[in-house]
């Protein structure tokens, strides 16, 4: 049997148990912000860090959109631990080596809403949201299922608590 919307549009394949036949497609966030371009990567590769550094912190400037932070990809060329952490970013400035945030969708580009800065040195070490020992010279990964989100002026840091010479971090995330 076949529906048809009332202005002869539409059509609704329906099987002989009177259940709808339908496609479906599944996306992740990430990828569905992606198609309208609200989706951005920020890169601090090849870093030098000291013990204690801020390897990298994105700040949400946007006045009316949150930032859902969707992964973090990490790695470094020396054991160690890494914490990430939330800061409250009203009360400072982020200092340190800008990085530009890379939409993802090739096609939109544009500028995004946030403060991405590397060998970040104005924050103080926020609200832990998880810490993980990291072997050297092994690509980690961090699913945060979008379940960080980042309000106007606030901010996520990624920081390596022992010296190494060569550090890369990523963080992954979306305006809506």
């Amino acid at each position: 049997m076949k529906l048809e919307g009332a202005t002869g549009g539409n059509v609704l394949n329906v099987d002989v148990d009177g259940r709808a036949e339908t496609t479906s497609v599944i996306q992740n966030s990430l990828e569905h912000y992606t198609d309208s371009g609200d989706s951005w990567a920020w890169s601090n590769v090849t870093y030098d860090p000291d013990a204690q550094d801020t390897i990298i912190l994105v700040k949400n400037t946007h006045a009316t959109k949150n930032l859902y932070i969707s992964k973090i990809q990490f790695s470094s060329d020396v054991a160690s631990e890494v914490k990430v952490h939330l800061t409250d970013g009203a009360t400072f400035t982020p200092t340190g080596t800008a990085i530009v945030g890379i939409n993802l969708n090739n096609n939109v580009g544009g500028t995004a809403y946030a403060t991405a800065i590397g060998d970040e040195t104005a924050n103080v070490l926020g609200n832990i949201i998880f810490h993980t020992q990291v072997v050297a010279d092994v690509p980690n990964q961090f699913d945060m299922s979008n379940a960080v989100v980042l309000g106007t002026n606030q901010s996520i840091g990624v920081d390596l608590v022992t010296a190494a010479t060569a550090a890369f971090t990523t963080i992954w995330g979306y305006y809506k």
